[in-house]
Formats: structure tokens, C-alpha cells, sequence
């Protein structure tokens, strides 16, 4: 049975979303939305951030569907473990020229264990269609979290801008205040170099701070060979 109980609630200038109790709930993003793509383009276990995050340029052929302004996103959870979460940008040329729908379907059923998948058609400007999608695999032992994902992006009309990317994550929780972790990301390309992306990071949490950071080195940066960049991030973050 589902509950009858609709409630709405701004969640701040450019949002709005309705609850509808067990039968989900759907947001309206005035601004930045998030659909089932871009919200798991890269969902590996990490101490702070992705392993192709942090060095400039090389977040640039992600395979994350598509997302912006005006952007409907429908979830649902079941009891079961089972979730479903659904995006929509209607067509404008601000956004996107032709309407965009894509799909997410994750499991949690079995204990420590979470599986994903997620698929939308881009064509944010007309006749240049590919087909974009995701699935992933994470597994929670103790301390340790392992992950892998992979990512397919297909272009009509041929396959010369055709990519795909394989990811793995690891992290270990070295007591209840210190994570560590490590990711890699491999970006591959139709022809000449493959991207590839490795990083190490940390958190440690005291009280209500946590400090985090991670470095990052990526080679080939948008299939171009001689794009070679590390770099690194700290973040400090407060809770009240």
C-alpha cells in the first residue's frame, strides 16, 4: 500500500519538491538539476573525491548523460532495496534541443552489497544523438569498500566519438575518525591515447571538523598525449 500524504518543500531558490510518501517524490530544479545519469557518473568509493577530480580538463568527456536548468527528477525507493530514479529536461535551446529522459535502477538488498545501472539518449543539440549508460557494483566488507563501475558512450552516425571508461575504488577505514582510499579511471578514446586518471585520498574527522583531501594525476588529459597533470586539494568542513 502507498501513503496518501503529499507534501511540498522549497528546497531553496530553485527547487521545489514533492513528497508523496511511499509513492516517492519529484523535484523541479529550476537551476542545476540532477538526473539518474549525472548523479552516478562515477559513484566509486573514495576518501574525498574521484581519481579524474581536482586536475583541471580532465572531467571533460565524463560520461554523465545530460543535466541543467529546469530539470524534473522522479525517485522511488522499496522496501526490498530496490530504487528508481527518473530525469527530465524539456526541449529548449537554453538546455537542450531536443527533450531529455534518462533512467537509473540501483539494489541494496543484500547486505554490503549495491548494484546500479542507468541509461539516457543525449542529443542537447539536434542530430548529434548518442546514447549514454552506466553500471557499477560495490561491496562494503568491515572496514573495507571496494567498487567498479563501467560507462558507455555510443554516437550515432558513426564511431569515431565513440567512448568508454572502466573505474575502480577502494577505501579502508583505518579507525571511526580515518579513511584512506585510492581510485583509477581509464577513459577510452576511438583512437590515440587513453585517458587515465589515478588518485590517493584521505578524511579524518575530530568532533564536528573534518579534514579531507586527495591528489590526483591524470595522464593523456583529453586524449592528447603530451597533457600530463597532477594536483592536489584539502578541504575543511564544518558541521553545526
Amino acid at each position: 500500500s502507498y501513503s496518501s500524504t503529499t507534501s511540498m518543500n522549497v528546497v531553496d531558490s530553485h527547487s521545489i519538491s514533492l513528497d508523496f510518501g511511499d509513492a516517492g517524490s519529484l523535484t523541479f530544479a529550476g537551476h542545476g538539476g540532477d538526473g539518474a545519469m549525472s548523479a552516478i557518473d562515477d559513484v566509486m568509493p573514495n576518501a574525498y573525491e574521484e581519481a579524474w577530480d581536482v586536475v583541471a580538463g580532465a572531467d571533460a568527456g565524463i560520461i554523465n548523460g545530460h543535466s541543467g536548468n529546469n530539470m524534473f527528477t522522479y525517485k522511488y525507493s522499496h522496501e526490498s532495496g530496490v530504487a528508481l530514479t527518473i530525469g527530465y529536461i524539456n526541449a529548449s535551446d537554453a538546455v537542450t534541443d531536443v527533450s531529455y529522459t534518462d533512467y537509473g535502477i540501483s539494489y541494496t538488498g543484500v547486505d554490503g552489497l549495491t548494484v546500479g545501472y542507468a541509461q539516457g539518449d543525449v542529443e542537447a543539440v539536434t542530430n548529434t544523438k548518442s546514447d549514454e549508460h552506466t553500471m557499477y557494483a560495490k561491496y562494503a566488507m568491515g572496514p573495507l569498500t571496494v567498487g567498479v563501475q563501467t560507462s558507455e558512450k555510443d554516437v550515432d552516425g558513426g564511431s569515431t566519438s565513440d567512448t568508454e571508461s572502466t573505474s575502480i575504488g577502494v577505501t579502508y577505514q583505518v579507525s571511526d575518525d580515518l579513511t584512506v582510499g585510492f581510485g583509477n579511471h581509464t577513459l577510452e578514446y576511438n583512437s590515440g591515447e587513453d585517458q587515465e586518471s589515478t588518485g590517493v585520498s584521505a578524511s579524518y574527522t575530530m568532533g564536528s571538523l573534518t579534514i579531507g583531501g586527495a591528489f590526483n594525476s591524470v595522464d593523456n588529459i583529453a586524449n592528447s598525449s603530451t597533457n600530463d597533470r597532477s594536483a592536489y586539494e584539502l578541504g575543511l568542513t564544518f558541521a553545526f
